[in-house]
């Protein structure tokens, strides 16, 4: 007699939605884009909606983003993260970019700390121009919080400032916007961010975020003392070039990573040097390609040499420790190690025979772009410069808003 087959289990699989359910996912797919992600559970009020209406979201539009972030951060349920994960999947193959969120745990930990009114601080990393975001929040007797959100710049000051006195409600909604605004954000201690304040403002006292800032500054350095260190410098131990050179494949392998990505030298300095190596190649004079390339080699070395300054290599140095402390918090600890490395180097000034490798790479990569027609922001005039507005390649927020 034939054996018989062994049952076997079936897979685990969601129940069918609702005639209801399915007439709601119809509606909400007509206009996703205008779905409220403030309250994303009045739109989709359970997990079996929200996990089918991403696996029906349209990703090749940017704009609904910000919708499959509201339900990622709305939902902790296993099958609508997995959705989650999917719907991003597709909409990276698409070329459009989904910032990653707090993990689970980070985010229970940041509430309750939040609910225990324990002050609290967040950093963005540092862009291409110097500039990043910069969340705290302060105990306030008897409840809520002192808060405040900037947008600053080592080079131009604070560019954006936004505090004041805040509920722990509207706390929780300023840091889940911080969040949502910025990728790669890292905690913090509050002394560390109102140390990031205070560099921006000595920086430049007159940008348009300082006036805000100083009616706030009294109160907040009357309870928190900025931190001298970078915070890196205990987490990690302090090393040389002579402990370790830091090397072409170092820089390399450095400025790859996300977050380092468009570290650049300014375009308007570099322009000068573009035309210096044009100028070779259109020679008139007889020169083979040997001779050529050594000759745009030291061109490209003496414009380095001369073309940052002291205070420059002072400013890229403590935006690379700034940077280590970052990419530790994310979890890299050895590219943590090699961005502190890249800032001693940049101790040592530049030889005969040898250039930093990190600026080597900063201004190859701004000649590569001004070859490629790249236009010179100073000739369409900077916002920057004119009203504080930070401009990145990214497109950050025009402004922090405080609920």
């Amino acid at each position: 007699m034939a054996k018989k087959k062994g049952s076997k289990k079936k897979k685990n699989r969601s129940a069918p939605l609702t005639p209801e359910q399915r007439e709601l996912l119809e509606t909400l797919l007509t206009d996703p884009a205008r779905i409220d992600t403030g309250d994303i559970h009045s739109s989709l009020p359970d997990p079996a909606l929200a996990a089918a209406f991403l696996e029906r979201l349209p990703a090749d539009d940017s704009d609904l983003v910000p919708v499959l972030t509201a339900v990622r951060e709305g939902f902790e349920e296993k099958s609508v993260q997995k959705s989650v994960r999917k719907a991003a999947f597709r909409f990276e193959q698409r070329g459009v970019h989904v910032p990653e969120g707090p993990s689970r745990e980070s985010a229970v930990l940041r509430r309750e700390a939040l609910e225990e009114r324990e002050p609290f601080a967040f950093l963005s990393p540092i862009d291409a121009m110097g500039v990043r975001g910069v969340l705290f929040g302060i105990p306030r007797a008897p409840t809520g919080f002192e808060l405040g959100a900037a947008l600053v710049s080592d080079e131009s000051g604070i560019l954006q400032y936004a505090g004041g006195a805040f509920s722990k409600k509207k706390a929780l909604a300023a840091r889940d916007d911080f969040l949502q605004d910025f990728g790669h954000v890292v905690p913090a201690t509050p002394e560390h961010a109102v140390s990031v304040l205070e560099r921006a403002h000595r920086a430049r006292p007159e940008a348009p975020g300082g006036a805000p800032y100083l009616r706030a500054r009294p109160w907040i350095l009357d309870r928190i003392v900025p931190s001298e260190i970078p915070p890196i410098r205990g987490l990690l131990p302090e090393e040389t070039p002579a402990d370790q050179p830091f090397t072409d494949s170092m820089a390399a392998r450095l400025l790859q990573h996300e977050i380092l990505i468009h570290w650049m030298a300014d375009p308007r300095e570099v322009r000068s040097l573009a035309e210096k190596i044009q100028e070779v190649e259109e020679s008139p004079i007889y020169l083979s390609e040997d001779q050529r390339d050594r000759r745009t080699d030291e061109i490209i070395q003496a414009w380095i040499q001369e073309g940052f300054s002291e205070p420059q290599r002072q400013r890229i140095a403590e935006r690379l420790e700034e940077t280590a402390y970052t990419l530790y918090n994310l979890g890299d600890e050895e590219l943590a190690r090699l961005a502190c490395i890249a800032a001693r180097s940049l101790e040592a000034r530049e030889t005969v025979f040898h250039v930093n490798p990190l600026l080597r790479v900063m201004t190859e990569r701004t000649l590569t772009l001004i070859r490629q027609g790249y236009e010179d922001p100073a000739a369409q005039g900077e916002p920057g410069e004119e009203d504080g507005e930070a401009v990145d390649e990214e497109g950050p927020p025009s402004g922090l808003i405080i609920p």
